[in-house]
């Protein structure tokens, strides 16, 4: 009721003026019209919420005005104030589906203001006139409706959109004028994003998945809302809150304007809003789009381990590792993120990061054909081509020998699909692409997947190589291993190697290569290559 607009119309102006000292500070405005035809004008010209009128006025009755207004603007309620002899045309109004309320004259000011907030209430649309967005009682009927998780298995988040001081604001400059603020708000919040919005009151509403997509929403969502604070600078504050939908039955403004004192800060213009049970959600939300910043602003690196040739003693491969670089400088190690990378699909994009290091490497380095360069994808990734894609965007590129990449495919027990995949395999041996089977020995399917798809390297599980010495059945595995790689005339890879007598075994076993701190731990870019440069070709360790 406080944002509606009214028009009174009464062919008294002792009328029209008692009704507007009645409802100015009530309702955002009041329009007034002394005759059907200045109504009309009024109706065509603003964004009326409800029509009180009067039955008895000339030239056009109440009820005739009513179905005039039906023809062009059906959206709007109506009341009539009237005496009782006009009972009849009252009840013809009724009758046409014109008239939503009756008020008797002289009117009782509670049960007017009564029958202007019901009137407002029942007849909500679905379509918020002013804004164009979904109206509160569509955000009702969505939440109820609402199941707890999407289809990716995520919880769904409501996200508000809150104009902050708008009641100072109006104070200072009118409700009508707030009326017009709140649509340039809802115009702008609706460009920024692709989603349905909902108007309740002064509050934007929209739904979005917990997901590095949903978090993305937001913050393009947090980029507007900085814009449009920016462009107004004296006129109010925007701030988004973000809650799990499951908290809502319905729309709530008690529940908001509890949870708001609780609220915990995401950024300059976000909030999380606090209720019982969600604080390890809000924060890991934190930590996502801390993550997701990371990623795109170069903060997630790639370190380099090299891979020693046993036969030979040389440095010919290295595996891409990947990093976090800390606000202190420091590098936090992949155990404490990668889950959050794996929850929330951020592979591809960790993928084309880890990539665009391993090519600044080589093209630093120089001398193709000399180094190989190994970087791990998933096994969707390979199977669904997208691997092969950013491969070839490398093409043409001069300072880049595709045959200088080695893909290690991760998760190869997700490998369902081995026709996809082995047409993906042929398509990137002719590209000059090696493939490796990384952490082998892990379970049936990586031999399955051994005898089915043409691996060019086998890397074995860095457990079988920890327990060298000390477990008989690990040993067995591993000679195995070796083996079957062997007969399948494969390149064994041994990772976690930290001890000479481990190097010695895995030697005579026949493994091809060795990874692990015995070489060297992973380095980054710079003391990689320094590695590489002052390190004497075919040195034993």
């Amino acid at each position: 009721m406080d944002f509606a607009e009214i028009l009174i119309v009464d062919d008294e102006m002792s009328i029209r003026n008692a009704l507007r000292r009645e409802l100015r500070f009530k309702v955002a405005t009041v329009h007034t019209a002394e005759n059907a035809a200045q109504a009309l004008e009024v109706l065509d010209a603003h964004h009326i919420d409800l029509i009180i009128t009067d039955y008895r006025m000339p030239r056009m009755t109440g009820t005739e005005l009513l179905l005039e207004v039906k023809q062009r603007h059906p959206e709007v309620p109506a009341i009539m104030l009237s005496g009782q002899a006009d009972l009849s045309g009252v009840t013809a109004a009724i009758n046409a589906g014109v008239l939503n309320q009756y008020v008797d004259k002289p009117w009782d000011a509670n049960k007017l203001a009564s029958a202007i907030a019901t009137t407002l209430h029942d007849h909500d649309p679905v379509r918020d006139r002013r804004t164009q967005m979904a109206t509160r009682r569509e955000l009702d009927r969505r939440l109820a409706l609402l199941p707890e998780h999407t289809e990716n298995g995520r919880p769904w988040l409501l996200v508000i959109v809150d104009i902050a001081e708008l009641d100072a604001y109006n104070n200072t400059h009118g409700k009508a004028s707030g009326n017009t603020l709140i649509q340039q708000m809802a115009i702008a919040i609706q460009r920024s994003t692709d989603q349905v919005w909902y108007r309740a009151d002064d509050k934007f509403i929209t739904l979005t998945e917990y997901s590095a997509e949903g978090h993305q929403t937001i913050d393009t969502l947090s980029q507007r809302i900085k814009a449009i604070c920016s462009a107004h600078p004296q006129a109010v504050d925007m701030r988004c809150y973000v809650s799990e939908a499951k908290q809502w039955d319905g729309w709530n403004e008690q529940q908001m304007s509890s949870s708001k004192t609780n609220a915990l800060p995401i950024n300059a213009h976000v909030y999380w809003l606090v209720q019982e049970g969600n604080r390890a959600i809000a924060e890991e939300y934190t930590e996502l789009g801390t993550l997701i910043q990371d990623l795109e602003q170069g903060k997630v690196e790639a370190f380099f381990q090299p891979q020693l040739t046993l036969e030979t003693g040389d440095i010919t491969h290295c595996e891409a590792l990947v990093r976090r670089r800390l606000p202190d400088s420091s590098y936090q190690s992949p155990a404490d993120f990668l889950h959050l990378i794996h929850k929330y699909d951020l592979d591809d994009l960790l993928t084309v990061v880890m990539l665009r290091h391993a090519v600044a490497m080589l093209k630093r380095k120089g001398a193709p054909g000399t180094l190989t360069v190994s970087v791990n994808v998933t096994a969707k990734q390979l199977i669904t081509g997208y691997a092969q894609r950013l491969l070839r965007e490398l093409e043409p590129h001069p300072a880049v020998v595709l045959s200088d990449i080695e893909l290690e495919v991760v998760e190869s027990d997700q490998i369902f699909d081995y026709p996809r995949a082995l047409t993906q395999f042929h398509q990137l041996h002719d590209l000059g692409v090696t493939i490796a089977m990384d952490d082998f020995g892990t379970g049936y399917s990586g031999f399955e997947s051994l005898c089915e798809l043409p691996f060019d390297v086998v890397k074995i599980d860095g457990r079988f190589v920890r327990a060298l010495g000390n477990n008989l059945s690990d040993e067995v595995i591993l000679s195995s291993i070796t083996n079957s790689a062997k007969s399948l005339k494969m390149e064994v890879v041994a990772e976690w190697v930290e001890k000479r007598r481990q190097a010695e075994y895995l030697k005579r076993k026949g493994c091809t290569r060795i990874q692990g701190y015995l070489v060297s731990p992973p380095l980054p870019l710079d003391e990689f290559l320094y590695f590489l440069d002052n390190r004497v070709t075919g040195a034993e360790l």
